[in-house]
């Protein structure tokens, strides 16, 4: 192998080397060698998508040259290797330590990512691994809201509603604080929808969990409050919010008797009784409150 600089038989041998059992003790030098070797590839060869998958076969030892050589990739070849890294993160076999520092990494790779890198990295299914840890999820969740004014496109919006959704709940905290401050409406509606469907996944007995749904559901009526926020799209995540199990009846009738004393004015009526219509879903709203 180190005799040739004929790349397409470099690629070879490397393909031969990865797949060859006994070797533990060269794994980190075959993972650093092709990712040199794809860092100039093209991603329609045959070869290319070879050691793409031997790179992700090697798993955690790829870890370490994927994240030292894709800073200063070309950015068509960069797409390749953030497409392997998210590969690797989500198996299952790689330790929690890698996969918590690739989190990092993209989190840091984003700030700086154009649309089309971006776009890749909205995709990352690893995002949604429980072993990514929550101070990792919440950081990357931060910047996919902060950036949404910038792509006011179908496909970049749904990426990044798909995107948040897989953080879970850690995002909700950072999602609540942008809304609260940004002025573009496509991130408040964003914000707040993805808000409200993510705060269903919270354990009814995990007291910090329900501390942060009745934090959400406050947040979210006070935007509904406000008249800078789009009001009927607010009112219906505020109550998607508290149609979790565990929000007090109370709390249903208090939002309730917000929303009818608008309803016969508000230009929003329609979004309202949608809102009223969670409302009444909810197992915990009292009989009552539903039949009315």
């Amino acid at each position: 192998f180190e005799r040739t600089t004929e790349r397409r038989l470099r690629g070879f041998l490397l393909h031969a080397l990865a797949r060859a059992p006994a070797i533990p003790r060269l794994r980190a030098r075959l993972a650093a060698e092709i990712t040199m070797l794809l860092r100039d590839a093209s991603e329609a060869d045959a070869d290319t998508r070879r050691l793409t998958g031997d790179l992700r076969l090697l798993g955690a030892e790829a870890v370490e040259p994927l994240l030292k050589v894709i800073p200063d990739t070309p950015e068509g070849q960069r797409a390749l290797l953030l497409r392997c890294l998210d590969e690797i993160a989500s198996d299952p076999s790689v330790p929690t330590l890698h996969v918590n520092r690739i989190g990092r990494a993209v989190a840091q790779f984003l700030v700086s990512a154009r649309k089309s890198l971006r776009m890749v990295m909205l995709e990352f299914r690893f995002f949604g691994r429980p072993e990514l840890q929550a101070e990792v999820r919440a950081d990357i969740a931060a910047d996919l809201i902060e950036h949404v004014h910038e792509y006011e496109l179908d496909q970049i919006l749904d990426a990044t509603d798909m995107a948040l959704k897989r953080l879970g709940l850690p995002a909700v905290d950072p999602l609540l604080k942008h809304l609260r401050i940004t002025v573009h409406r496509p991130e408040q509606e964003l914000a707040a929808r993805i808000v409200a469907q993510v705060i269903q996944s919270v354990h009814p007995d995990a007291p910090g969990e329900t501390e942060l749904l009745a934090r959400t559901i406050d947040a979210l009526r006070g935007c509904w409050r406000r008249e800078e926020f789009p009001r009927g799209v607010m009112a219906i995540a505020t109550a998607q919010a508290a149609s979790h199990p565990a929000t007090p009846p109370e709390r249903h009738a208090a939002l309730a008797e917000e929303f009818r004393a608008e309803l016969a004015t508000a230009p929003h009526a329609i979004q309202l009784l949608e809102a009223l219509s969670w409302i009444a879903a909810s197992p915990s709203a009292p009989m009552d409150l539903r039949m009315r």
